[in-house]
């Protein structure tokens, strides 16, 4: 009976300190700036955060809270989004921003076009994936105000960005996101 409970105290050490182990890693690697993007916005994979939070450049990808409005909270309730650490409960995201304080963006049926030029596979869909309507942005031109930044993403026109939630403020962006590890390069167009 003793050599047996020996062997369960051992094992169960063992898988503590496994997981002790997995978590310190975690822990490191969040402080090194390390997060997952697990959606389709992005190619999926590893990226690295890094920068000034709240600088916003054009072409840039980032990291950033969603705004706590309408379309994100409903985003939320339909599993687009998931819980996190952001205001309101979110998780954070990241895409590429298309439009800073000054540029003109105009939402349509055809896609979002920024001071004239068409962002490929930008066209908002009518519809989720389970055939709920989706909230899109009014159809208008207006001007980026400043603190603000438009995110659309061309890898895929399944993104949920800006032209669903219209602007995020420059203050919710964490830092530059860049590719550590992930499948697909972005910059590669999906259709799918």
């Amino acid at each position: 009976m003793g050599l047996a409970m020996n062997r369960n105290r051992r094992f169960a050490l063992n898988v503590l300190g496994a997981g002790a182990a997995v978590l310190a890693l975690g822990y490191a690697g969040y402080a090194a700036g390390l997060r997952v993007n697990g959606t389709e916005s992005l190619p999926p994979g590893v990226w690295r955060v890094v920068g000034a939070p709240g600088v916003a450049k054009r072409g840039q990808v980032v990291n950033f809270c969603p705004p706590d409005v309408p379309a994100v909270r409903a985003g939320r309730d339909r599993n687009y989004l998931h819980g996190g650490m952001c205001p309101g409960d979110y998780e954070t995201l990241f895409k590429p921003i298309v439009a800073v304080a000054g540029d003109a963006v105009e939402v349509a049926a055809d896609g979002v076009r920024v001071n004239g030029h068409l962002i490929v596979n930008s066209a908002p869909v009518g519809v989720d994936g389970a055939g709920q309507p989706l909230p899109a942005m009014p159809f208008r031109t207006s001007i980026v105000q400043p603190g603000q930044a438009w995110v659309v993403s061309s890898y895929t026109p399944w993104s949920f960005d800006s032209r669903y939630f219209g602007p995020i403020p420059v203050a919710s962006i964490r830092g530059e996101a860049r590719p550590i590890w992930t499948r697909g390069t972005y910059g590669e167009r999906r259709d799918d």
